[in-house]
């Protein structure tokens, strides 16, 4: 899915928005962090990263490594537009717990294979 620099920009502003509401919303986190890597994520998401949320075992999704620990409310943002939970749920905790992530760094509960 290729979208244009405009959508990729706004995208970029909402993953920011968000970051800042799962920070708030955990009464912690490093906001900067999150800030200076969303257009990165923006672009990642909106043109190069193959994800199916509905089957998150499936071979063909894509991995990321997200190594940025402090900015982990930005993946947290990145689910969330991946799979509509931004507008539905300011705070992201719905998300957090559909994606079986616990607390405010990006800890898996449950397998994720390959």
């Amino acid at each position: 899915m290729t979208h244009g620099k405009d959508t990729i920009a706004e995208l970029g502003q909402q993953l920011r928005v968000d970051a800042i509401r799962c920070s708030a919303a955990a009464g912690s986190g490093h906001p900067i962090s999150s800030m200076s890597a969303a257009d990165l994520m923006a672009v990642l998401l909106a043109q190069h990263l193959r994800l199916n949320f509905d089957e998150p075992e499936t071979e063909s999704n894509d991995r990321l490594i997200f190594s940025k620990g402090h900015a982990s409310p930005l993946l947290y943002a990145m689910f969330a537009a991946a799979t509509g939970g931004s507008r539905s749920n300011p705070n992201l905790r719905g998300v957090l717990d559909a994606l079986w992530l616990s607390g405010v760094h990006n800890v898996y509960t449950r397998p994720y294979r390959r």
